[in-house]
């Protein structure tokens, strides 16, 4: 626009043939059917607040099955012998955030209901999982990772 009335204007455009940029319609129905959440999940998923992502790169949330397909590394946490003494624990929901590189980059504990959280917290800043790409593009994640956490 030129003053406000259109104007031609030459230019050479790529054309790519083939599903290189899928929509989200595409990529939801790609992608395969997934189990059920459990209760405390199902109404959400990755709800934490993290800080925007820099200028053009995406952030996608995944559904736990599909975290869960993409951990490649998994560092169990270290809590301390009275704690692994307990014959059985909780489950601790962790809203993450992975960046482009496919390590964790930030972890909120959901229900916070334990005092070993610092040390499941420690342990899911290792985790790394298979890096994410959306339209040929590294892409950031949130997700849900679930921490077995000792009894008190």
């Amino acid at each position: 626009m030129k003053d406000g009335k259109p104007v031609s204007v030459r230019c050479t455009l790529n054309l790519v043939w083939g599903d290189r940029h899928l929509t989200a319609a595409q990529i939801a129905a790609a992608r395969p059917q997934e189990t059920p959440l459990p209760q405390p999940l199902r109404t959400r998923f990755a709800s934490t607040q993290f800080p925007r992502p820099f200028p053009r790169v995406a952030r996608v949330s995944l559904a736990p099955d599909g975290a869960a397909r993409r951990l490649i590394h998994r560092v169990e946490p270290q809590f301390p012998p009275q704690a692994k003494q307990a014959d059985s624990g909780n489950i601790v929901y962790f809203d993450v955030l992975i960046g482009i590189d496919g390590h964790v980059q930030q972890a909120v504990a959901t229900n916070p209901i334990s005092s070993f959280i610092p040390q499941a917290t420690q342990a899911l800043l290792q985790w790394v999982y298979q890096p994410l790409k959306l339209n040929g593009q590294l892409t950031e994640a949130t997700a849900v990772a679930p921490i077995e956490v000792p009894i008190e």
